[in-house]
């Protein structure tokens, strides 16, 4: 299974998963790819993720490639567009208010769980 991190917008200081946080994945042969500086507004930098044993890749290879995709901002047309079909994105979507970010996810095939 490959789990992929994005990069949040800019302005947004978290981001979905920290790099320490990433050992019981690994653990479990979890394959961890990561956006470029995704975590560095959180204080987790490109090398805390790959010390963490994630590699550090381009957003495009993430959404071509991760059958689970970690995200808090919901994802642009163009993240939709390049997305793997089949793949289960978890986020704060806010479904209620975007229902359309929703539907375009829905028909490109993909799994959402928005919190």
């Amino acid at each position: 299974m490959v789990i992929g991190i994005l990069k949040e917008p800019p302005g947004e200081n978290r981001v979905s998963l920290l790099a320490e946080s990433l050992s019981g994945l690994i653990d479990a042969r979890t394959e961890v790819r990561a956006e470029p500086r995704c975590g560095f507004q959180a204080f987790s930098d490109d090398v805390r993720y790959t010390e963490a044993g994630a590699s550090v890749v381009p957003r495009k290879d993430i959404l071509a490639s991760a059958d689970v995709v970690l995200s808090i901002h919901p994802p642009s047309e163009e993240d939709i567009a390049g997305a793997r079909a089949g793949a289960v994105w978890l986020g704060v979507y806010d479904p209620l208010t975007r229902p359309g970010v929703i539907g375009q996810m829905a028909a490109r095939g993909l799994t959402v769980f928005s919190m």
